[in-house]
């Protein structure tokens, strides 16, 4: 049985209730449950985890606020793993 999901909740769930398999990028590792066992692959497929919004003359404020906390959240997660 195959699942395909954009969604890295439903997919960690799947495995987490069933014997499936799901194959997630590095960063999920933080979310997973307990129950759930994150095996590496010997040669990993690079991720690159991109930021995009509509192009503007100006940002709310609110935007530029949420954008900072995105790229801090995983820019603090970066300076971890290393």
């Amino acid at each position: 049985m195959n699942f395909t999901s954009s969604s890295w909740d439903f997919l960690t769930e799947v495995a987490r209730e069933s014997d499936a398999v799901a194959l997630l990028p590095a960063p999920i590792k933080e979310q997973l449950h307990k129950e759930v066992k994150m095996i590496h692959f010997k040669d990993p497929v690079p991720f690159e985890i991109l930021l995009t919004r509509p192009v503007k003359e100006n940002y709310a404020s609110l935007e530029k606020y949420v954008k900072g906390a995105i790229l801090h959240c995983f820019a603090s997660r970066n300076s971890r793993e290393k």
